[in-house]
C-alpha cells in the first residue's frame, strides 16, 4: 500500500510539471515572435548609443616674451594694464667686426747656446784616476763631455758593429786602456785615422766596462 502511493505521488509530480512546460510552449507560439539568436542577443551597455565628446576649442597660440619684439612687449603690457618693472632696452643688434690682416711674425734669430765647458784630461791621467778609485771617478766624469787627446793604438768594430779606437796604455796597463766608441753619423772620421796618429776626441764618460768608456765621440777637425 505504501509502495502504491509513491507511485502516484512521483505520477502526480511529472504530470505537473509536464503541464507547466507544455503551458509555456503553448504561450511563446501564440506570443508569434520567435525566440532571440545569439547573434541577435546584445550587451545592454551596447545598446548605449556613444556619446560624442564635448567640442573643444582651439585656443589661440600664446606668444611668449622670448618671440615679441620690445614695442609688441610693451603694447602687450600696456593692454593689460601691467607696468614693467624693469625698462627693458632693444639690445643693439651685433655686427661681426673685420678680422683684422694677420702680422706676419718674423722670428729673430737667438744668439747660438754656448757648448758646455769640456773636461779637459789625457788619456793615462784619466785611465790612472780610474784604477785608483771608480765610483769617485763615475761621479766626477760619468755623463760628463770630456775632451782627449792622445796617440791612437788601434781602430775597429765593436761586437754591436760600432766603430771604435783605444789609446795607447801607458806603462804598467796590460790589459785596461781607454776606447772611445764613434757617433753613428761620425763614424766615417776614422777611415782616415791610423795606428800611431795623434788625434783629439770629444765624447761623453761611460764608466768602465773592462775599458774606460766613451762614448757619441767626434774628433776634432
Amino acid at each position: 500500500m505504501k509502495d502504491f502511493l509513491e507511485v502516484v505521488r512521483f505520477c502526480v509530480v511529472l504530470g505537473v510539471l509536464l503541464f507547466v512546460v507544455l503551458g509555456m510552449a503553448i504561450m511563446g507560439c501564440l506570443d508569434g515572435t520567435p525566440p532571440p539568436t545569439p547573434e541577435q542577443q546584445t550587451h545592454p551597455i551596447a545598446d548605449v548609443p556613444e556619446q560624442q565628446p564635448f567640442p573643444v576649442e582651439q585656443a589661440e597660440p600664446v606668444q611668449t616674451p622670448a618671440s615679441l619684439s620690445v614695442e609688441e612687449l610693451r603694447a602687450e603690457l600696456a593692454k593689460r594694464g601691467v607696468e614693467p618693472a624693469v625698462q627693458v632696452e632693444e639690445k643693439p643688434a651685433v655686427v661681426p667686426q673685420q678680422a683684422e690682416p694677420v702680422q706676419k711674425i718674423v722670428q729673430q734669430a737667438t744668439p747660438e747656446e754656448e757648448p758646455p765647458q769640456a773636461i779637459v784630461i789625457s788619456p793615462e791621467r784619466l785611465l790612472s784616476e780610474y784604477d785608483t778609485n771608480e765610483v769617485r771617478c763615475d761621479l766626477k766624469y760619468k755623463g760628463k763631455l770630456l775632451e782627449l787627446t792622445g796617440t791612437v793604438k788601434s781602430v775597429g768594430r765593436d761586437i754591436g758593429g760600432s766603430a771604435y779606437f783605444t789609446f795607447t796604455k801607458p806603462q804598467g796597463f796590460t790589459f785596461r786602456g781607454v776606447q772611445c766608441v764613434m757617433a753613428p753619423a761620425y763614424a766615417n772620421q776614422l777611415a782616415n785615422v791610423d795606428a800611431g796618429d795623434t788625434v783629439t776626441v770629444f765624447g761623453t764618460g761611460a764608466g768602465m766596462f773592462g775599458n774606460v768608456l766613451l762614448r757619441h765621440c767626434v774628433l776634432a777637425e
